[in-house]
Order: structure tokens, then sequence, then C-alpha cells
């Protein structure tokens, strides 16, 4: 399986986008703060989201990711 990794908030919005799922810049955020959405933190400024792992959280297949 090949990594394919989304760099930031924007970068994430644009391939929800491109795959049909409409949220907000607020509503990433949220999810983010809750721990709802799958990422990594790399420092307090970079964010990293494993598009693998958003794919099965797109359809609810992601337990504990």
């Amino acid at each position: 399986m090949t990594l394919r990794i989304a760099k930031g908030v924007p970068d994430l919005l644009k391939y929800l986008e491109s795959n049909g799922v409409e949220l907000s810049l607020s509503t990433i955020y949220r999810l983010i703060r809750k721990r709802e959405i799958p990422f990594k933190r790399i420092n307090t400024q970079v964010l990293l989201f494993d598009l693998n792992k958003i794919d099965r959280w797109i359809v609810g297949d992601l337990e504990g990711y």
C-alpha cells in the first residue's frame, strides 16, 4: 500500500472535496480537537493526514485509528 499524505487542513479539505465530502474548515478543526478524525501532529504548526486512513474514516471503517 502506498503512503498518501495530506499536509495541513487546506490540503485535506481539497482531498475531501475531490471525493464528494463537503466539510467546513471549522468542522475539520472541531474533529481534530475532539480526535474524531485520524491525524498526526508533527509539531505545533504541522498536521499530517494519512489519506488511506481518511478513506477508511469516510466510510466509517476505522476503529481507534
